[in-house]
């Protein structure tokens, strides 16, 4: 194979190397000059790839040139498969790398459509390979060309071998940032989108296209775009639920679009519970806890009997979001026998019995006081008595907090009779034992809890939030 021209970086080092064997370097304005060739060296070889790249890169620019072998398309895809298996553990040094421009060329080159797909798939596979890197500047240099059109442009209603790797590059594009999410938008349509995904027979394809959907509801879109993808979604959720799935939950994120997946009742009641329940019997622990970001859309799914790991994952994802969530603060407040009905049933699992009572906890704390109102008096107070038991610090600070919210909320006579029951369930004794083990902070909320919530009806207020 033939040698590449010289590399600035080599064509600088001889200039310095040809003037010190000539000499030339016997005064101080010589040796500045020589500084400043070597910061310029410096400067270079920051950007300058390592031999291994630039090895592969040489031999791909010579097998082109040169080779006019029958072996040239095989060579070629030898070489951008090594490429792209380098790529893929370089990703950020590749893209800052010489090599990096020179190869791009040439792959736009050779995904000209009268190349073998076989060629066309290794150098696609490289480039979404590339595209892992911080920096995606390299698409607007080279955007004339279309790379992004190239790609959409190899997908082949028939079934190809580009298929895939063309739909997962361009993913991988649209998912970086909005700016080149719009670029793969206004390429591949929303609607040409949902044509792949009717025509196309391969899974893998379609689970692709629900990915490169969800890259697209990462960020901000028009409503009439967002109930499009949603609608899509909603047909798709049997054959690619767990994709469908975490779309589902970026696409719930955001309150408003939460609000779009609630409004449709029997969607939620059925494909999206029943989405959810194929996902916690596979014990997909991370899935269960984003499903937080789907407030409000029931209750019951969190509350049924899982193995112990996936309840309290459960539990956890129904404190997480109650927080900001009115609709799911209502909805616990009309199922509240249910919540007792988990209690009660896991007096044994103190795993569970300890996420219960911290959900009851921060469930009272969330609310308003015209929200207290709407429980019982006598709701959940046993419950928290008995926590006092437990050596948490955090269980049973957050116990204080919620039995002085708890009794705030209601007049001075229903306020009283919560009082006296805490008293009559030994809530007293507990909180002296307490003094004695307790932390400086614990020691502080005591302090607080007693002059607020035991002292007599002219009951000093305290911020337990402060």
């Amino acid at each position: 194979m033939s040698a590449l021209p010289p590399t600035p970086t080599e064509e600088l080092s001889r200039k310095m190397l040809d003037q010190l064997k000539e000499g030339k370097f016997h005064n101080s304005a010589q040796e500045a000059q020589l500084k400043i060739l070597q910061s310029q060296l410096k400067s270079l070889q920051t950007f300058e790839t390592p031999s291994k790249l630039n090895k592969i890169c040489e031999n791909i620019v010579d097998c082109q040139k040169n080779d006019n072998s029958r072996n040239k398309i095989f060579n070629l895809i030898r070489l951008f498969s090594d490429l792209a298996l380098y790529a893929f553990d370089n990703p950020v040094e590749t893209y800052n790398s010489y090599a990096f421009e020179q190869t791009i060329k040439i792959s736009i080159h050779y995904l000209n459509i009268n190349y073998p797909e076989s060629l066309r798939e290794a150098i696609i596979v490289y480039l979404t390979n590339s595209f892992q890197s911080e920096s995606f500047s390299i698409l607007d240099k080279y955007n004339g060309e279309g790379i992004i059109t190239i790609l959409y442009q190899a997908i082949s209603l028939n079934g190809s071998l580009l298929n895939f790797p063309a739909l997962r590059c361009l993913t991988s594009i649209a998912a970086h940032s909005e700016e080149y999410r719009n670029k793969v938008k206004e390429c591949v349509k929303i609607r040409d989108a949902s044509n792949l995904l009717n025509i196309l027979e391969n899974p893998r394809e379609k689970k692709q296209i629900i990915r490169l959907l969800h890259a697209y509801i990462l960020y901000p879109l028009e409503d009439a775009e967002f109930e499009d993808i949603l609608n899509i979604f909603k047909l798709n959720t049997t054959a690619f639920h767990k994709q469908t799935y975490l779309a589902l939950i970026d696409f719930a994120s955001d309150q408003k679009h939460a609000d779009a997946i609630l409004k449709d009742e029997i969607f939620i009641q059925e494909q999206f519970t029943n989405l959810r329940d194929i996902l916690v019997s596979q014990l997909i622990y991370t899935v269960v806890m984003n499903t937080s970001k789907v407030v409000s859309f029931r209750v019951e799914p969190f509350l049924r009997d899982y193995s112990p790991e996936v309840s309290v994952l459960n539990i956890q994802t129904l404190s997480n979001s109650i927080i900001n969530s009115v609709v799911m603060q209502q909805e616990i407040i009309e199922k509240i026998d249910l919540i007792k009905n988990k209690y009660e049933a896991n007096q044994i699992n103190l795993k569970i019995k300890r996420e219960i009572i911290l959900f009851i906890g921060t469930f009272i704390r969330s609310l308003t006081s015209e929200k207290v109102l709407l429980l019982k008096p006598s709701d959940f107070l046993d419950y928290l008595v008995d926590s006092l038991d437990y050596n948490d610090s955090e269980v049973i600070i957050n116990s204080l907090c919620a039995i002085n919210k708890y009794a705030s909320a209601f007049p001075t006579g229903d306020a009283k009779a919560i009082r006296d029951k805490f008293i009559d369930l030994g809530g007293v004794e507990k909180i002296e034992e307490l003094k004695d083990i307790g932390d400086d902070t614990m020691n502080d909320y005591i302090y607080a809890f007693e002059k607020s919530f035991l002292a007599s009806d002219e009951r000093v207020p305290f911020n337990f939030e402060g």
